[in-house]
């Protein structure tokens, strides 16, 4: 059950009070980090994630869609953000054992595939970016 504080701030938000974003932002900065803490272990990513979403509450207008329970739609939010960020992470991976496996077996480096191949490289490295 969302706090009568929280319900207030939500009035407040949409009603443009840039005082009430400030006050959103002190009071579940910290706990957010931590939970986004908990799927990443790694600190600095947290902190980048949970900027990022405030960033977008903000720049976005995402507090006109918020209801009474602002709490939960924070803490579902940031989980979202880090099973995301896990997941491209998970992608991004793969392909980089996927091309360190062409380097290794030497098919970049085939003048057989000339040119054609060095393109293929070329994609390749612009993906791992």
């Amino acid at each position: 059950m969302p706090s009568q504080q929280d319900i207030a701030l939500v009035s407040r938000l949409k009603a443009g009070d840039l005082s009430a974003f400030d006050e959103l932002y002190l009071k579940y900065y910290t706990l957010l980090c931590s939970s986004a803490f908990f799927f990443l272990k790694d600190g600095a990513e947290a902190k980048d994630l949970v900027q990022s979403l405030f960033l977008d509450i903000w720049d976005r207008q995402l507090y006109l869609h918020f209801h009474d329970d602002i709490k939960g739609y924070l803490f579902l939010a940031i989980k979202n953000r880090c099973l995301n960020y896990l997941k491209r992470e998970k992608v991004q991976d793969r392909r980089r054992k996927g091309y360190a496996a062409l380097q290794e077996d030497g098919v970049l480096a085939d003048p057989v595939y000339g040119e054609g191949m060095m393109d293929h490289h070329q994609r390749l490295q612009s993906l791992l970016e």
